[in-house]
């Protein structure tokens, strides 16, 4: 069985292990006086754990009773001693073969000599090292800092603003180019005849030269002296007149707008016919 106390300033064994080796625990109970006058009490935390060590440093190696080989004399015991106890950070308190191993805090060094053998009588009181632990603090802001907060968040709540409207004009953009492009295939001139071919519907005929197979109607009613009653189908070589007129647009989906949540403007769908 060895006792030991080892520090940053350095570590000391003592020369023997005494027989008694105290260590008391301690428990915080509070007490509150009520309105009434009477008392309670409660548990409030525990409190540090407290040890001690008393023996005496021998003034010669030749006592049967020591335990460390490495002799050290009494004086230079006290020295190592008193440097670890004003060391600033934790010092360990070891016994082997026990439970006693814990982080202290010397309080006391109490050392004398009593007889004329030269032997140092000592008594260590030590007290469990619990170093508090930091934790992060914000200091409070001041009233400028306050106002320059204030500023900072109207500015971030402008620049919110100004995003949600460049993403409107965006979208109002690519409308209007949509609508330019609808304009400009609306305004669009076609051939003035055509030459018809056998077997030759006039639905194709449509599509061949107005780029939609709906202005048929529109080629039926300007031609009225070839189309006489319903056929659609050539049986003859015809020179036809092809309208110049606006034609039907053709299919434009509906915009979304994601912003004003609604639907754009639909596409332009004017009829030929006035």
């Amino acid at each position: 069985m060895e006792a030991w106390l080892k520090s940053e300033n350095g570590s000391f064994r003592f020369p023997f292990v005494p027989q008694n080796i105290p260590c008391s625990d301690s428990y915080n109970i509070a007490v509150e006086t009520l309105s009434n006058g009477n008392e309670v009490s409660y548990y409030a935390g525990k409190g540090l754990r407290k040890t001690s060590i008393s023996a005496h440093f021998p003034a010669d190696k030749d006592r049967t009773y020591i335990d460390n080989d490495d002799f050290i004399s009494p004086d230079e015991c006290v020295r190592i001693i008193d440097s670890i106890a004003q060391s600033r950070g934790e010092i360990r308190y070891i016994v082997t073969g026990t439970g006693v191993n814990m982080p202290v805090k010397i309080q006391s060094f109490e050392h004398n000599i009593i007889d004329a053998t030269g032997d140092i009588h000592f008594t260590i009181s030590m007290i469990e090292y619990n170093p508090p632990k930091a934790q992060s603090w914000t200091p409070p802001l001041s009233e400028e800092d306050n106002s320059r907060e204030n500023v900072n968040t109207k500015n971030t709540a402008k620049t919110q603003e100004e995003k949600k409207r460049e993403k409107i004009n965006t979208v109002n953009s690519a409308k209007k180019k949509v609508t330019l492009k609808n304009n400009r295939n609306n305004t669009k001139r076609y051939p003035k005849t055509y030459k018809t071919s056998k077997k030759e519907n006039v639905y194709d005929i449509a599509h061949k030269t107005t780029a939609n197979t709906r202005n048929y109607k529109a080629i039926k009613s300007i031609n009225t002296n070839i189309f006489k009653g319903r056929f659609n189908v050539f049986d003859d070589i015809y020179t036809i007149k092809i309208p110049q007129k606006k034609t039907v647009a053709s299919y434009q989906p509906k915009m979304y707008n994601p912003i004003l949540n609604k639907h754009g403007a639909s596409a332009n769908r004017s009829r030929y016919y006035k």
